[in-house]
């Protein structure tokens, strides 16, 4: 999922690393993993608005990691794995339909 992500940012030629990590520094947020301030922000994001949780790909990603760790069914972690998967697809059509009308001249 992350290099599907990656391909999709790699398709923004002015995209500088500092927004990337930006982006990816704003999303961990929401995950939980910044301390006990942000864990309550997750699960008040969690608990009022699953879908956003849930569209959030370093929340997913987090969460099959949980899901090994304190469930005891493989289901919770398939999900997580599923729902990562259609995510890296998504990220690739996007990808590949954005490097379709690309052109090369900044490489």
């Amino acid at each position: 999922m992350a290099s599907a992500a990656g391909a999709f940012a790699g398709t923004f030629p002015n995209l500088q690393p500092g927004i990337v990590s930006a982006i990816t520094c704003f999303l961990s947020l929401f995950t939980g993993l910044y301390g006990s301030s942000a864990q309550e922000l997750a699960d008040a994001v969690s608990a009022n608005v699953p879908w956003l949780s849930a569209a959030n790909p370093m929340w997913e990603i987090a969460h099959s990691f949980y899901s090994l760790l304190y469930y005891d069914s493989l289901w919770p972690f398939a999900t997580s794995c599923l729902v990562l998967s259609a995510m890296a697809a998504a990220f690739l059509v996007v990808a590949a339909l954005r490097m379709r009308r690309q052109r090369y001249e900044h490489l």
